[in-house]
């Protein structure tokens, strides 16, 4: 055994003293919540939502970039299955205000929302609409052209979107096409 060992090994662990209950593995201080009961109607609203969007806790989580400090897709699976009969303050309320933001998908969509995936809606559509009558640009234009972050676009995928026979898009290939659209110049000038 090399020196280093031997001071691990003569060093004993130090117990958390009883002040200490809030430390984590490493020895700090853990973030501590006010938390609040949650009632069964305000589960019963969040598991209505979540049915309504077909979204899940994972996909929601992934979807939104302000989400408040210390929330995760497990506590939400939690506050929906029961087994958690609180949760930080602010947290459901956030939770569920962004649930109900959410658009309802097609009646014929069965999957949920998959991370990085979005719900193509008809105010989207009309902007692609308007992008692509704005520059005429041929389909096959944008995928020549496309960045290597959205290397599986491609024309047909573009048409599927405009026909509605793809409801859903990988928002990164979605943000792409309309920002390819916007730099492109005006065909009439």
């Amino acid at each position: 055994m090399n020196e280093i060992d031997d001071e691990r090994q003569a060093k004993p662990r130090k117990k958390p003293a009883p002040n200490d209950a809030w430390l984590n593995r490493r020895g700090n201080r853990a973030k501590t919540y006010k938390v609040i009961p949650i009632t069964p109607e305000q589960v019963s609203a969040l598991i209505t939502e979540r049915e309504r969007t077909k979204v899940g806790s994972a996909a929601f989580i992934a979807h939104f970039d302000d989400l408040p400090d210390g929330l995760t897709a497990p506590a939400i699976e939690r506050w929906t299955n029961g087994a958690s009969p609180t949760a930080p303050e602010g947290h459901f309320n956030y939770v569920l205000d962004r649930y109900r933001s959410l658009p309802t998908p097609p009646a014929h969509v069965r999957a949920p929302l998959q991370a990085g995936r979005i719900l193509i809606t008809d105010e989207m559509l009309e902007l692609l609409e308007s992008e692509l009558d704005r520059t005429g640009a041929p389909l096959t234009h944008l995928v020549r052209i496309r960045s290597p972050e959205a290397f599986k676009l491609t024309a047909s995928r573009i048409s599927n979107w405009r026909k509605r026979r793809a409801i859903k898009a990988n928002k990164a290939e979605w943000d792409y096409v309309l920002e390819a659209l916007r730099n492109i110049p005006d065909r009439r000038s």
